[in-house]
């Protein structure tokens, strides 16, 4: 991330709620970098955004954070699974990929397969 960590927080409050797209652009962009005092307020910035799908977005910019964990909130989890659901599927996929650390360490890697194989089952009937 360019700059110091100090003028992030001018940035994320100085989000127009008007324009959701841009919002969860700009959040999307900035969460993968932004440092982990700055992440409570990104995703509650993130979940103001009332359109499921730009919501899904932002929240595919927050789970690329390395900082970022829903491995300690399942209602967090399932949270971010239904929105992250409304993306299309390329975006939901990569999604899945970024979630996987978080998948292993709640169901273990039995978790990670079966959705492969469930993946894999989707695909035959929708190509």
């Amino acid at each position: 991330m360019h700059g110091s960590e100090g003028e992030v927080p001018w940035v994320i409050p100085g989000i127009d709620s008007n324009h959701e797209q841009i919002r969860a652009i700009v959040l999307s962009t900035l969460a993968p970098d932004l440092p982990e005092i700055l992440l409570p307020e990104a995703l509650e910035t993130a979940r103001a955004i009332q359109s499921e799908y730009h919501r899904a977005y932002a929240f595919s910019g927050l789970i690329k954070n390395p900082n970022f964990s829903l491995q300690d909130d399942v209602s967090l989890w399932q949270e971010f699974l239904h929105t992250l659901a409304c993306s299309d599927r390329q975006r939901f996929l990569g999604n899945l990929v970024d979630l996987s650390p978080t998948i292993i360490s709640l169901g273990g890697k039995e978790a990670l397969a079966a959705i492969v194989e469930a993946i894999k089952d989707v695909s035959r009937w929708w190509p």
